[in-house]
């Protein structure tokens, strides 16, 4: 099988280097590092995705070929997008799901088991005034919704951000309300284009999708940022990113 691999990495990654680890990682690079899998009976599990000259869809399409030709069935992998923007690694894929309804991945036929069920629940989410959801958040305790909550590991960067904005020591009833309310008044007033009286999740993080795509750094988009983002960590936006599996032709 080995033989084959270099084959056809030689074939569809023409140009780019590559190696094979003792932990049977087969590594690709095209001066950066660009992708790393394993290949497990009719299975390639991919450990890490980067741009690397081309984009991520690129170095897809490029792995997807050379696992038809490996008479594979299918790719798996765990959701670990994130972008760098403005001091902040960005939960990519929170923010796509809640600007374009599914996950990059999901776009590019990447599922995860409960995928319709999860979908469902992203777009009654996305059209939900944002005002109304930091609102619906400031009713409810903080202990209640987030300690006991089976998805407390997704805010674990929104809780730092948190702390380091507000400069306090830690987050709890006691203050949790007077930062939601804070954050609004930020928002609002570094952004009032954002709207978040009358528009919903999904327009708000569309603009700042289309932002982050552009690369642009507007100082308001700064400020309103480092204050929205943590908010929407939030929103329970529930995806399981591991494994997504994309069945071959």
């Amino acid at each position: 099988m080995d033989d084959l691999v270099y084959q056809l990495i030689d074939k569809f990654f023409e140009g780019f280097s590559f190696k094979k680890y003792e932990d049977e990682i087969f590594s690709i690079y095209n001066n950066d590092f660009c992708i790393s899998f394993f290949i497990s009976d009719d299975s390639i599990g991919i450990t890490q995705l980067n741009r690397c000259g081309f984009s991520g869809t690129n170095n897809l399409e490029r792995l997807e070929l050379l696992a038809s030709a490996c008479s594979i069935t299918n790719i798996k992998l765990d959701d670990q997008s994130s972008v760098p923007w403005n001091k902040l690694k960005i939960n990519f894929a929170m923010i796509t799901i809640l600007s374009k309804g599914q996950s990059w991945y999901n776009s590019l036929g990447y599922y995860q088991e409960h995928y319709i069920e999860e979908s469902n629940n992203w777009n009654i989410l996305r059209h939900k005034n944002i005002k109304d959801c930091f609102e619906d958040l400031n009713l409810i305790s903080y202990y209640e919704y987030f300690e006991s909550s089976e998805y407390d590991n997704y805010y674990d960067d929104a809780i730092d951000l948190y702390i380091n904005l507000m400069n306090i020591e830690d987050i709890s009833d006691n203050n949790f309300g007077d930062i939601l309310l804070n954050s609004l008044i930020v928002i609002s007033n570094n952004c009032p284009e954002l709207d978040i009286e009358n528009n919903d999740i999904k327009t708000v993080c569309s603009i700042i999708y289309l932002n982050i795509k552009s690369g642009k750094e507007l100082e308001y988009n700064k400020q309103v940022l480092y204050y929205l983002y943590p908010s929407l960590c939030f929103l329970l936006v529930q995806y399981t990113r591991d494994p997504l599996i994309k069945k071959l032709t």
